[in-house]
């Protein structure tokens, strides 16, 4: 059989091969984010709570971190940290963060948006229900519903409440986050 790249691409055998091969690679980032979810650090808020001190005596968690902090501190690749946090999107407080570090970022030409220790406690609460949810059904439709109908879960009050908790717990001394 002879092939005639010019001749098949206009009659669209290129398109089905990008198609076709747009799927595949879903599918594969589809399967590996599932699998990922697996090995998400259990110790996730351990690190996030016990950070080292700031040298400037500025508590730790009202500092800003970046994307690639935020995925050793979940122990999660970059692309489920992307899938993770377009579900975070649900809950308003979360967004509107999201908007504001985004304008920081702009203003202060930052080359990406920075999160913030609320906004990695959101991502990481999530990536919890992504690991809940057994394999073999669509886990992100299904954490989203969850999401919207307990929207008052996420709350910055409840983070600061954890935090609390966690830290007073784990060091006898606490920290108010402001």
């Amino acid at each position: 059989m002879d092939i005639n790249i010019d001749t098949d691409i206009d009659n669209g055998i290129d398109t089905e091969i990008d198609t076709e091969l747009d799927t595949d690679i879903d599918y594969l980032f589809e399967t590996i984010d599932t699998d990922l979810t697996k090995f998400m650090k259990s110790q996730w808020r351990e690190q996030l709570f016990h950070q080292k001190p700031s040298q400037s005596g500025v508590n730790f968690l009202l500092l800003p971190m970046s994307k690639a902090k935020a995925t050793k501190i979940l122990g999660i690749c970059p692309r489920t940290l992307e899938r993770w946090t377009e579900v975070a999107q649900l809950v308003p407080e979360y967004r509107l963060i999201l908007l504001r570090m985004k304008a920081f970022a702009q203003e202060k030409r930052l080359r990406a948006p920075l999160m913030t220790t609320y906004q990695v406690w959101v991502v990481g609460k999530i990536g919890e229900l992504f690991s809940d949810i057994v394999q073999g059904i669509d886990k992100k439709p299904l954490v989203e519903a969850i999401i919207e109908a307990n929207k008052g879960e996420y709350t910055r009050s409840n983070f600061e409440q954890e935090q609390l908790r966690f830290t007073s717990h784990g060091l006898g001394e606490t920290y108010h986050v402001e």
